[in-house]
């Protein structure tokens, strides 16, 4: 599998046999989903499946295109959670926060 997203592949061949309606993925804004044939196709492959929640890094995040990920979310009529993952603890974690709603908002509105 040179050149392609090695998880997915694995991920969708364990869903194909795990096939119950209780067995789900989580998405977890990887730097692997953009690997291959890029993020939407590697969305495509398991999109089927996804659980109730979706982990994000920083809604901002440069090296995610966090922004194309919530469109085909909204496309493919996601109606689950955002999980924020913030890494270390902010100085100020309610203004982080607040930033965070303020920026998934504005995506919401673009």
């Amino acid at each position: 599998m040179h050149g392609e997203c090695r998880h997915l592949p694995t991920i969708k061949s364990i869903l194909d046999v795990a096939d119950h309606e209780n067995v789900a993925i989580c998405w977890n804004c990887n730097p692997a989903d953009l690997e291959g044939e890029g993020l939407e196709h590697n969305f495509n492959l398991v999109r089927d499946r996804f659980g109730a929640t979706i982990h994000v890094r920083r809604f901002e995040n440069e090296a995610y295109p966090t922004r194309k990920l919530i469109d085909m979310l909204l496309e493919t009529d996601y109606e689950g959670w955002f999980m924020l993952e913030s890494g270390a603890v902010p100085d100020d974690p309610v203004a982080a926060l607040a930033t965070q709603v303020r920026t998934f908002n504005e995506i919401l509105a673009s």
